[in-house]
């Protein structure tokens, strides 16, 4: 019997650890007849497993008129049969919304067009075009549809002997909203202006009593009810504005939440017992945390990652900046305690131009591989045909996959081989997770919230374009870590902090403080709670006093005399009891102060900068190694990034150009307490090269 499980290294397949390779069928696009030739040659290239969307519309085309087997498009359970005879798991992916181009999102025409009302709206009433997931006839229709498919597919679960391993809840929840440049606020679903609705009810919980939410607002309400987001009264501060901005963002991921947990619920109550899952793009990420809290076990959380989906992309090829995203949404699967999987990881484009190149591809598969990627699954890795007046942007979807609608193999499909076989070939890899020398912390609301920051960058885009940028330019190893989990002592700590963290986030650092960590922390410490109440815990420990802007150049001079550029939004800072390390140009303001803080080593640094020279990576040096954190990858070059990995007998070192040019470098590391001298490697353009150390 086949099985599938987890931990949070990585996956167990039919009991084995290996790594989870996957690619995505459309059954009912591909022609039936070309079935097996493509899940094989899907085998032939080294997986062990094939994703397919289930379509509504498929199997419900009239309200009521389930369909199942009558004709080819339709044809699942041979699907599933072929699927289990190849020993291919199966993950299962019936939506509701499934997305992929088609008309309706995969919904059949008639909820749409037969129940108006299940429109999701925009904060002014007007209606978005896709459902709100709450609204009480999209649920009713979607419950008789979820529950017949369930019902359909229990037979083929691998705890009943057939290939399906996992099925998905609905397709990347908050898309049909967000992605329309909103968030839901369809009254009904919601429940404004009536006391036991969504809405008031949250209220209730956040603040126990309508006195306090009036305070927080900023006007007295007589009930929880009476205060509607849409239409906030009294004076609005920027205060407040947040509040009600960031309550309403934590509400809407509530209700994402609830949704996702009522579908696992009816798949549960039909006795399925195989995991369930969620894909979420980057972005999402941290409203998927939500949740997990909310959707029975097992349930476990993948991403999507793209590079090139048409011109509207920053770029035709993976870069230095995917790679940040990349490494970022992976590290945020890790501290949900998850491995590191791509459920739609690109493989093709439905866009012609600009190509994809398997150049391209390789580079993406290996960098992931160099971030310690444990599932993926090719999207697509073959085409075919939408049923007629289905296809929202074409008849034919053939995606440019790596085997083409006519069965034609495209020469992308090496570069799935060639990374599927490294993968096999290095299973070690799969009981691991890359090393680190520096935390990067971020926390879940920065990427969920209205921003109630200071004057200057946003602090996410400031961990991510300076920070994290320079620490790869400088030879170092970040990790991102979110600040509300258990934090390693014996590694430094940096936080891009805006001026709201929470009560508990706080004090995890000061914790961390206290057992001898060390803290680079920049350009401000936080003064309010996530609720933009007031809140200085960490700002008293660390006793570093208030900041006013230097009004200065946008230049900054080390104690040592080294001359740091492009150092913007300066903030200067009492030096009482600390050592300065930095001072601006002219007015010579401290801008970067070190002191001890019982047994620990901290350093406030009040500027910022996306990477722009070579001088803000010995910036980022100057600092850690203040702290004593020494770089532990040297190299002549920094446009060429490394990654590491060892278990102890084994090492690997990943080498990344990721430019369209041919770079050279002279390289030695240290892995695992172990020196390496690489000597000069010449590296062709877009390549991640695996070397094994010895």
């Amino acid at each position: 019997m086949k099985s599938f499980s987890w931990d949070n290294k990585g996956f167990f397949i039919n009991g084995e650890r290996k790594p989870l390779i996957s690619g995505e069928l459309h059954y009912f696009r591909v022609p039936y007849k070309d079935w097996r030739f493509r899940l094989e040659k899907l085998k032939e290239s080294g997986a062990n497993a094939v994703s397919t969307y289930v379509p509504w519309f498929v199997h419900e085309p009239n309200e009521g008129e389930f369909l199942f087997d009558d004709i080819e498009c339709r044809k699942l359970g041979e699907f599933l049969n072929i699927c289990n005879d190849l020993d291919l798991l199966v993950f299962f992916r019936p939506g509701p919304y499934i997305y992929s181009e088609l008309t309706y999102s995969g919904l059949p025409e008639w909820v749409y067009k037969n129940y108006p009302e299940i429109s999701a709206e925009r904060i002014d009433g007007s209606r978005i075009g896709s459902a709100s997931y709450l609204q009480p006839v999209y649920l009713e229709k979607v419950k008789k549809y979820i529950k017949r498919i369930v019902e359909y597919v229990k037979p083929y679960i691998t705890s009943n002997g057939g290939p399906v391993a996992a099925i998905q809840l609905d397709n990347e929840i908050a898309g049909i909203h967000i992605w329309n440049g909103t968030l839901d606020y369809n009254p009904i679903s919601m429940g404004f202006g009536t006391e036991n609705g969504r809405y008031p009810q949250f209220l209730k919980r956040r603040y126990n009593t309508v006195e306090a939410v009036s305070e927080a607002y900023g006007f007295k309400y007589s009930s929880f009810s009476e205060v509607d987001p849409r239409k906030p009264q009294g004076e609005l501060t920027d205060n407040i504005r947040y509040r009600i901005s960031r309550d309403y963002s934590e509400f809407y991921s509530e209700t994402m939440a609830e949704y996702a947990g009522i579908l696992a619920n009816w798949i549960r109550e039909e006795g399925i017992d195989v995991p369930l899952y969620l894909n979420a793009p980057v972005e999402f990420i941290p409203r998927a945390k939500q949740s997990l809290e909310m959707i029975p076990k097992p349930i476990f959380v993948g991403t999507d990652h793209y590079f090139n989906l048409g011109q509207n992309y920053k770029g035709n090829s993976p870069s230095p900046q995917e790679f940040m995203k990349w490494t970022f949404s992976l590290d945020m699967l890790s501290a949900l305690e998850m491995p590191p999987t791509v459920f739609e990881m690109q493989s093709g484009s439905f866009a012609d131009y600009p190509p994809m190149l398997p150049e391209d591809l390789r580079a993406m598969y290996f960098a992931h591989a160099a971030l310690g990627l444990k599932g993926i699954n090719y999207y697509i890795f073959t085409g075919g045909l939408n049923i007629k007046d289905s296809g929202e942007t074409s008849d034919i979807f053939d995606f440019n996959a790596v085997i083409s609608a006519d069965n034609k193999i495209r020469p992308t499909y090496n570069s799935i081989v060639e990374y599927n076989k490294f993968a096999l070939e290095n299973n070690w890899l799969q009981e691991i997770q890359r090393e680190f020398d520096v935390q990067l912390g971020f926390t879940w609301e920065q990427y969920c919230d209205g921003r109630f920051g200071p004057e200057g960058m946003n602090a996410a885009d400031y961990m991510h374009s300076g920070l994290f940028t320079a620490l790869m330019c400088a030879g170092y190893q970040p990790k991102y870590v979110e600040l509300g989990q258990e934090l390693d002592a014996s590694k430094l700590l940096i936080v891009s902090s805006e001026k709201t963290m929470s009560q508990s986030k706080q004090e995890n650092i000061v914790e961390f403080l206290k057992k001898g960590g060390r803290l680079i922390i920049t350009p401000i410490v936080p003064e309010y709670d996530e609720c933009a109440q007031k809140c200085t815990i960490l700002k008293d420990y660390l006793a570093f006093g208030d900041y006013e802007f230097a009004n200065d150049t946008q230049k900054m001079i080390s104690n040592k005399d080294v001359m740091y550029y492009y150092i913007s939004n300066q903030r200067a800072y009492s030096s009482e009891n600390a050592e300065v390390l930095a001072y601006s140009q002219h007015k010579k303001l401290p801008l970067a102060l070190y002191k001890k803080v019982g047994e620990s080593k901290c350093i406030l640094f009040g500027g910022e900068f996306v990477y722009t020279f070579h001088s803000h990576a010995d910036l980022i040096t100057f600092l850690c190694e203040k702290l004593g954190c020494n770089p532990k990858i040297q190299s002549d070059n920094k446009t060429v990034w490394f990654t590491s990995f060892s278990n102890g007998s084994e090492k690997m070192l990943f080498v990344l150009n990721l430019y369209s040019g041919t770079q050279e470098a002279k390289i030695s590391a240290d892995v695992d307490g172990e020196r390496f001298d690489i000597g000069s490697l010449k590296l062709p353009p877009m390549t991640v090269l695996p070397i094994k150390l010895k």
